[in-house]
């Protein structure tokens, strides 16, 4: 992490409420992210990587329980 970051990590430790600059800023990240996808189509992508990262994690050979 840059020395830029790191500041800006130190500074956000002492927040008690997200500006307003960072939530339009997180709120407009998500919606440049979803896009036009449906509540289905992102669960599907969501199951799609979390599967992967158990296969990865795992060799998909354990079962989740």
């Amino acid at each position: 992490i840059g020395v830029k970051k790191q500041e800006w990590l130190k500074d956000m430790a002492k927040w008690t409420e997200f500006p307003e600059s960072v939530k339009e800023k997180a709120v407009d990240g998500v919606d440049d992210m979803v896009g036009e996808r449906s509540l289905e189509e992102l669960e599907a992508w969501r199951d799609k990587y979390l599967i992967a990262l158990n296969k990865l994690l795992w060799g998909g050979e354990r079962e989740i329980y």
